[in-house]
C-alpha cells in the first residue's frame, strides 16, 4: 500500500517537472497583452512558431520578420496574393516568381502579419521555416 502512494507522488512530481519544462518550450507562455493573439495563432501555427512569436513580443521587436511556410486552402490568385501582401506577408521571390509548391508558399512575416494570417479563412497552416537558400 505504501509503495502505491510513492508511485502516485513520483508521478505527480514528474508531471510538474514536465509541465515546467514543456509548456515554455511549446510557447505556452504568458505575454502581457498578447494572450488572445497567441491563442488565435495557436489554431494554425506550429509550436516553434508560437514560441518564436512569444519571444519576439517579450523583446518588443515586433517589426522583425520571421521566415514562414504558409499553407493556403488552394493555390492563390493574383488578387489573393495582393490581399495577403496587404496583411503584411512578404512572399519570397526567385527571378521574379513567387516561391511556392501548390498551395504552400514561402514568405517572411511580422508578428502583426502572422496574427492577421491566423484570422484569414484562406490560411490552413503557418509554420516557422528556414529562409530558402539561393538556387545554383
Amino acid at each position: 500500500m505504501r509503495t502505491s502512494y510513492l508511485c502516485i507522488l513520483a508521478g505527480f512530481v514528474l508531471g510538474v517537472i514536465f509541465s515546467a519544462v514543456a509548456f515554455p518550450a511549446l510557447g505556452l507562455v504568458a505575454v502581457p497583452g498578447g494572450d488572445a493573439d497567441l491563442s488565435e495563432l495557436w489554431e494554425k501555427g506550429d509550436p516553434y512558431l508560437i514560441y518564436t512569436v512569444a519571444t519576439i513580443m517579450r523583446s518588443g521587436d515586433t517589426a522583425r520578420r520571421i521566415p514562414v511556410n504558409v499553407m493556403f486552402v488552394h493555390q492563390l490568385s493574383e488578387e489573393e496574393i495582393g490581399e495577403m501582401e496587404s496583411l503584411g506577408l512578404q512572399f519570397i521571390r526567385v527571378n521574379g516568381q513567387i516561391l511556392h509548391t501548390g498551395p504552400i508558399y514561402s514568405a517572411n512575416a511580422t508578428v502583426d502579419a502572422l496574427f492577421a494570417l491566423a484570422r484569414s479563412d484562406l490560411v490552413v497552416r503557418i509554420e516557422h521555416a528556414k529562409p530558402p537558400e539561393s538556387l545554383p
